[in-house]
């Protein structure tokens, strides 16, 4: 049986994520929030240390857990090949099935507040750090060209995936059939890096 407080916590995580995601951080106030969920501006204060932390608070509610443990598999991969194809499919998944996280991410990016970036749990996800590491292991390996930057190699592979959902739906609804995406979009990624 919930708690009174954990049905408090969820309902103001839930205010919080449909205040968000209509009108962005700077566009939601703490007072916005506690009278969605019908609390006082106190108790969310309570749980959160401010609106930073609500904020990467409901980012993590939106993560489901399988799906982005896949992006963990990635630095567990021993070939540049098996990584970026592994990368691609995971990415297009979390997209693909997570479009509250999309949105909150063109919330994150328009605001341009690295204090929002991240999540609070951020340990048990793989980083952009821990894939640029293992994109540069892939380079002393000589499976990668050393002609090109890490980082520079990971946003490539990060905007390719994202690409077809920052479109109009009906315009790329047939390009967003995943074995058709995950297979096209690998093999240019892996043509381009070789």
């Amino acid at each position: 049986m919930e708690t009174k407080a954990n049905n408090t916590l969820k309902k103001i995580i839930k205010s919080a994520k449909a205040l968000f995601l209509e009108n962005g951080f700077n566009g939601t106030s703490i007072r916005d929030i506690a009278k969605k969920a019908n609390v006082q501006s106190s108790l969310i204060y309570h749980y959160f240390s401010n609106k930073v932390d609500l904020w990467k608070t409901v980012k993590e509610s939106l993560i489901n857990q399988e799906t982005f443990s896949s992006i963990n598999e990635c630095i567990k991969q021993d070939t540049f090949d098996s990584f970026v194809k592994k990368l691609v499919e995971s990415r297009f998944k979390i997209h693909a099935n997570n479009p509250d996280m999309l949105k909150i991410l063109d919330w994150q990016r328009l605001e341009k507040n690295s204090s929002l970036a991240g999540i609070k749990s951020q340990e048990n996800f793989a980083s952009f750090d821990q894939l640029e590491e293992k994109i540069k292991y892939f380079q002393e390996m000589g499976q990668l060209s050393k002609d090109f930057s890490a980082k520079y190699v990971l946003l490539f592979i990060s905007s390719a995936t994202l690409a077809p959902f920052m479109r109009s739906y009906e315009l790329d609804k047939d390009i967003l059939e995943e074995n058709d995406f995950v297979k096209t979009t690998t093999t240019l990624l892996l043509k381009a890096f070789k």
